[in-house]
């Protein structure tokens, strides 16, 4: 009896430490041949391994020490598209298609996985339900209707309720009930009849279902998605005082919340850059005062403060830094030009195929445009064949940038590609930011100019 329970319990140590794969099919086919598995640890991702798709067909095989938790599938590395999904040792087989990967996946082998997406599945049928509901019984006043809506409530509500419970007790002992749980949703016992009302209690109950302690959850992307959607989809605005205002409102709510020290600094990095993003130069400033400059020594990247700060001189709205040049009629500068409406700042190079396609059509668009003056400057390694190649564009201002990444110009308006397009007014503030020549068009075709 001792020998075969022994066995046994070699047996189960072995079951445990077992390899497992991930391994699949693409419906469509993608732009890329290779695919790369990270796992997610809550803001952060590491690095698994990589593989070759054959004939649409992948496969992964993941070490034994493979820890359960999200894991993130990348296939379109330029359009950071990607496909999470749960792992709890157990073999995975799935296909989807690369262009709509949430919205076609398909588990062929994982129970993790279709329990998680079954419940979503059947949760979004019977929410979406009660939401139009909802909506409903704002626009109504009539009695009998509102007594109809009120009975069609309660019977989607039990129902949602009904599901909720069913799957949380179907998933009890894996790893998937964690975010089943977390991810109820509130509704009232009744629907509201104001949508401020409503507003006010979504708000209030948003949080409900997450335990901001849970070591499951804080190693998924969950948590963060919640607190994105709170920040950036329910506490919105169309006046920007309010908008702002609500923002810091909301980023306090959350933070509050937030006791995990991993946590609390992965909030602060994404939210700074989020709202950096955004242009958005005082709530940006507000994360640095309210939270980043509060957080631990040893987590304060003063690099990336440094690189934060340098783009907030060259956000939407803000002074452009200045631009020197020196030519045969003596020195000269951006600051000292006043006889333009608008400025055009180009950052181009005379060995960039984009530019050497874009800036010809570029000068032709603006040769007869007066109000208009271009400060091209070129980023290069070396002088040739930038000096032949400005021979083509005498109406252009041209700025030689030595050293090319390097030159003080270029990390001044922190510039990583070219071309790279800046428009100013008058008063040499950065009005827009096109993404190249035909928004360049677009901008100035709006004005009419």
């Amino acid at each position: 009896m001792i020998k075969k329970i022994a066995i046994l319990i070699l047996l189960i140590s072995f079951g445990g430490q077992a390899q497992h794969s991930l391994s699949g099919e693409l419906t469509q086919t993608a732009k890329a041949d290779w695919l790369i598995l990270y796992k997610v640890e809550g803001g952060s991702q590491s690095f698994v391994a990589n593989t070759t798709i054959t004939d649409k067909h992948f496969s992964f095989k993941l070490k034994k020490e493979a820890t359960s938790g999200i894991y993130r599938l990348f296939f379109q590395m330029d359009k950071q598209k990607h496909l999470d999904f749960i792992y709890n040792n157990e073999d995975i087989v799935l296909s989807f298609d690369p262009n709509n990967p949430l919205g076609t996946v398909i588990f062929q082998k994982s129970k993790e996985n279709n329990l998680f997406k079954k419940y979503t599945e059947n949760i979004a049928v019977f929410q979406s339900k009660l939401d139009s509901i909802q909506m409903a019984y704002f626009q109504t006043s009539d009695a009998q209707i509102t007594t109809k809506l009120r009975k069609d409530y309660a019977i989607k509500l039990k129902v949602i309720n009904d599901i909720q419970q069913q799957f949380e007790t179907m998933s009890k002992t894996m790893l998937t009930y964690h975010f089943i749980k977390a991810s109820k949703r509130y509704n009232a016992a009744l629907p509201f009849k104001k949508p401020e009302q409503y507003l006010t209690a979504i708000k209030k109950h948003f949080f409900d279902a997450v335990d901001f302690n849970n070591a499951s959850l804080l190693k998924s992307t969950l948590i963060t998605d919640r607190i994105v959607d709170y920040i950036f989809y329910v506490n919105i605005s169309a006046d920007n005082a309010m908008q702002e205002r609500l923002y810091k409102n909301s980023v306090a709510e959350v933070f509050k919340r937030v006791s995990n020290k991993k946590l609390r600094k992965e909030l602060t990095y994404y939210l700074i850059k989020r709202f950096s993003a955004q242009e958005n130069k005082a709530l940006t400033l507000f994360m640095f005062d309210e939270y980043f400059n509060k957080l631990p020594k040893e987590d304060q990247d003063l690099g990336f403060k440094e690189a934060t700060f340098s783009k907030l001189k060259i956000m939407l709205n803000a002074k452009a830094p200045n631009i020197t040049w020196q030519d045969f009629s003596g020195n000269h500068s951006l600051y000292a030009l006043a006889d333009a409406k608008y400025y055009l700042v180009l950052f181009w190079s005379a060995t960039c195929s984009h530019c050497l396609h874009e800036v010809p059509l570029l000068y032709a668009y603006l040769k007869d445009k007066k109000d208009i003056k271009v400060i091209a400057v070129g980023l290069e390694s070396n002088p040739n064949p930038w000096n032949m190649e400005i021979s083509k564009y005498p109406n252009f201002i041209h700025v030689y940038g030595k050293n090319k990444w390097q030159n003080k110009f270029s990390r001044a308006y922190d510039i990583h590609a070219t071309p790279t397009y800046i428009i100013l007014d008058a008063h040499k503030r950065i009005v827009a930011k096109p993404y190249g020549e035909a928004d360049v068009k677009k901008f100035f075709d709006k004005l009419k100019m």
